[in-house]
């Protein structure tokens, strides 16, 4: 009797074995065909990558630099474009000049880029200058060269070490758009505009370790300077000087520079300053000489002034306007400095506090506020890399996949125009689902109790009664 409540014992985990065994059986084959369809899914892809469109040539003219001259039949943008697979389009302002994707090393030559004496819509966008010389003239010669060049868009492209400037609009250059490159480690200025170049645009460039950073000088009138990041400049982040007029300063970092942040002077009048921020500077770290005049540069329109990380004023209403001045030169004040002590407010939506990810890559949704958010950024792990991000997506994939298992702390930053610096963090856990090798181990394991289950019976079985 007692052999028989043994047999029925072993019995049952013998069936519920058989059943751990088919369910794994069917589980497994799932898994294989859920891997086969992922294995094709990416062949696939990659095949339909095959057939996507094609992006515009590459051109290296290491040792060629280009100048386009409007004087000359056989320099001019017409000849150039017919006569050069790198430049395209017919000069209108529905299909301007292009010259994209071109990389020159000019060898210690003028110019990287020289535009003379045109007035053609044209682009210039996504390429690299470098290594041009000083010649004749140190303050003009540049990675790009304008004169008397109107109408162009300058735009995307690295320019660093060159020994002049790295772009310099000359002698009636106007109308033109420079924006969102980055102009590193030029001898003499980031951005260099001389002698009557009027109505042009500079914007959204960041442009450190060069001389000045921006320099606006003779006669130049009715530029727009915004949203650019300038630092770590030797003399001025931005200057402007001899006779200019009638310029807006507006949105801009300057920082860490050796002299001024923003200094005008030389009989410039009637420029208009406001809504910048100015960082890391010496004392003073704005100035404005040279004559009565001067007194007609605005600091502040009727809303707002500058900010100054050195201003030491108090702002008790909490409306972030300083209650008092800041002085910037005799009979110059900002009337209405900025106060921004605040750090960006954070709130991480998403992923959630200890969620698992078995084999996927974290997505986010963060939420980061502030009035004057300039940089935003998280950390793996408290790591010193930082991955930059503009709108909520996933986390870095190689980033994410180079992670062991375990816990993994994903830090949010962010950070405003005056250096107010906030995070949050979340930790969440990182490991793998079942995979095929873990299943099979399984298997193993329910197949060992099922055989041990089926010898167990069959030796209760035919053991003797006494």
């Amino acid at each position: 009797m007692k052999n028989k409540n043994i047999i029925r014992v072993v019995t049952f985990v013998v069936l519920i074995s058989f059943c751990f065994n088919f369910s794994y059986l069917i589980s497994f084959h799932s898994e294989i065909s859920v891997t086969k369809i992922k294995i094709k899914s990416e062949n696939y892809l990659e095949g339909e990558e095959t057939f996507s469109p094609k992006t515009s040539g590459y051109w290296n003219l290491t040792g060629s630099p280009i100048t386009i001259n409007g004087l000359s039949s056989t320099g001019d943008w017409a000849y150039t474009a017919s006569n050069n697979d790198w430049c395209s389009g017919s000069g209108t302002w529905l299909d301007p000049y292009i010259i994209e994707n071109v990389i020159i090393d000019a060898q210690n030559s003028d110019n990287c880029l020289l535009i003379d004496s045109t007035s053609e819509y044209f682009i210039i966008r996504n390429c690299t200058f470098y290594n041009s010389n000083t010649g004749s003239s140190p303050y003009y010669n540049a990675g790009i060269k304008l004169f008397n060049a109107k109408n162009g868009i300058i735009i995307n492209n690295n320019i660093f070490s060159n020994y002049g400037s790295g772009i310099t609009l000359r002698t009636l250059s106007n109308n033109n758009s420079i924006t969102g490159n980055l102009i590193t480690g030029n001898s003499r200025h980031g951005i260099y505009l001389r002698d009557r170049c009027e109505s042009n645009t500079i914007s959204g460039n960041t442009i450190e370790n060069c001389r000045t950073g921006i320099n606006i000088n003779d006669d130049c009138k009715f530029n727009l300077i915004k949203e650019n990041k300038v630092r770590d400049n030797r003399d001025e982040g931005i200057g402007i000087s001899a006779y200019c007029e009638f310029n807006t300063l507006t949105m801009n970092k300057v920082s860490n520079s050796t002299d001024y942040g923003i200094a005008i002077q030389g009989f410039s009048d009637n420029n208009k300053v406001y809504e910048n921020f100015v960082v890391r500077e010496g004392s003073p770290s704005v100035i404005s000489l040279g004559s009565i005049a001067l007194r007609n540069n605005t600091w502040n329109n009727s809303r707002i002034g500058n900010y100054y990380d050195i201003y030491l004023g108090d702002d008790s209403d909490k409306d972030g306007i300083g209650d008092s001045a800041y002085f910037i030169d005799s009979g110059v004040y900002d009337f209405l400095p900025i106060v921004d002590n605040d750090a960006p407010n954070i709130t991480i939506g998403s992923p959630l506090s200890n969620e698992m990810f078995d084999g996927t890559i974290p997505t986010f949704n963060v939420t980061i506020q502030d009035r004057y958010l300039d940089e935003t950024w998280y950390t793996l792990n408290e790591g010193t890399v930082k991955y930059y991000f503009t709108e909520n997506g996933s986390i870095d994939q190689a980033a994410w996949e180079s992670l062991p298992d375990g816990t993994v702390k994903i830090r949010f930053y962010g950070i405003d125009l005056p250096e107010n610096e906030a995070y949050k963090e979340v930790i969440v856990r990182k490991g793998f689902a079942i995979t095929g090798i873990s299943s099979y181990n399984f298997g193993i394991i329910i197949s060992s109790i099922f055989i041990a289950s089926v010898v167990s019976i069959i030796f209760l079985r035919k053991k003797p009664k006494k």
